[in-house]
């Protein structure tokens, strides 16, 4: 069967000598090339100028994939990289939208039902060691901490203290006001013990009007400057619906290794020895073992 090698405007590929030497010698690829592209004369061009079309083409395609990369892939992938880096140093309200439904698109997606699903588990994590009324440390937590701090303190050789809070006559004054002026003193407690430590301490609510502080790299001295902060900053606080004066605290302080506790329930014993001295002593004072 002979191929007919006329194009759809008439044209003989006999004038296309050049091109198929370019092409080596494809007569079908020639005739597609004819179809699609634009020039009707592309047949009669030169070898030379048709490199030169070609390569102008080229380069034109090129700009053009490189927008399109640009804008389409490198561009989302920046976004969604810096993101991912902002999620990772805590930002947990970070979320990546992209416009173009594509491959880029599903992935931020993907990313998006992660960071809510973490974020949901993040603050699943924070209601568990967290008490509910004060917003301090839960007693669990604290537990945990406080054991991870003291093989460090006794590995590495530096000061811990610890600080156990006891609200002077709670049971009084929960009979008396009632349980809503008892909840806003121990509200006013944990604030006040908050208000009076760093940041690198921990407190927590531990049982019901009591209260602790562990406070990493404090000696007894330094322990007890800041356990006479939060007695007097309670004892100054006035709470609503109390008609008899502030409320008051007593502060029992132990420290590792000064109190001569060289294991934590030592350290919890010798705490809990001062706490009691606090209270036989009047009460609303700082006691140290």
């Amino acid at each position: 069967m002979k191929l007919d090698t006329k194009n759809p405007e008439g044209m003989s590929l006999r004038h296309t000598k050049p091109l198929r030497a370019f092409l080596g010698w494809k007569p079908l690829a020639v005739y597609i090339l004819a179809m699609l592209l634009p020039l009707g004369g592309i047949a009669f061009l030169s070898e030379s100028e048709l490199i030169l079309g070609l390569a102008g083409a080229a380069l034109v395609f090129a700009a053009a994939a490189a927008y399109i990369a640009q804008r389409h892939i490198f561009a989302p992938l920046q976004t969604l990289q810096e993101s991912m880096a902002a999620f990772a140093e805590g930002d947990r309200q970070t979320r990546v939208h992209f416009k173009t439904p594509n491959a880029l698109a599903a992935l931020a997606e993907g990313f998006n039902r992660m960071a809510d699903s973490l974020g949901k588990l993040d603050r699943l994590e924070q209601i568990s060691i967290t008490d509910n009324l004060t917003g301090l440390a839960n007693r669990r937590y604290f537990d945990e901490r406080l054991e991870v701090e003291f093989s460090r303190a006794f590995r590495h050789e530096f000061d811990l203290s610890l600080l156990i809070l006891d609200i002077d006559h709670f049971e009084q004054i929960d009979d008396e006001y009632g349980r809503s002026v008892g909840e806003h003193v121990l509200l006013a407690v944990a604030q006040a013990t908050k208000n009076s430590t760093r940041n690198t301490d921990l407190c927590a609510r531990y049982d019901g009007e009591e209260f602790v502080v562990m406070l990493p790299f404090t000696n007894r001295e330094q322990a007890a400057i800041v356990a006479e902060k939060i007695r007097s900053a309670v004892a100054a606080t006035p709470v609503a619906g109390m008609k008899n004066g502030n409320p008051s605290v007593s502060i029992g302080v132990a420290c590792y290794p000064d109190s001569n506790a060289l294991s934590l329930e030592e350290m919890w014993a010798r705490t809990d020895q001062a706490l009691n001295s606090a209270k036989e002593s009047g009460r609303n004072r700082v006691a140290l073992a």
